[in-house]
């Protein structure tokens, strides 16, 4: 019989539990209690910033708050 110990450190945040873990490409992810990767970013703190929205954006109750689009593509430039 195995018995496999979680001994992560868990972020818990309105919409869930994450825990951050470093890539082999130094950089971050988050991922959650059921082994799905969330966010990945540059710095801890990024990906700990972004993790709540994106839980909350695949959450059931999701509003549809962070839809709004902010690119421009229309500018461009005549050569």
């Amino acid at each position: 019989m195995t018995v496999e110990l979680d001994t992560y450190d868990w972020t818990t945040c309105e919409y869930g539990q994450y825990r951050i873990e470093k890539t082999r490409w130094n950089m971050y992810r988050s991922i959650d209690k059921e082994g799905n990767a969330l966010v990945i970013g540059m710095t801890e703190e990024a990906v700990h910033t972004m993790t709540p929205v994106h839980m909350f954006a695949n959450s059931p109750g999701y509003d549809g708050s962070y839809d709004s689009v902010t690119y421009d593509n229309t500018k461009h430039v005549d050569l």
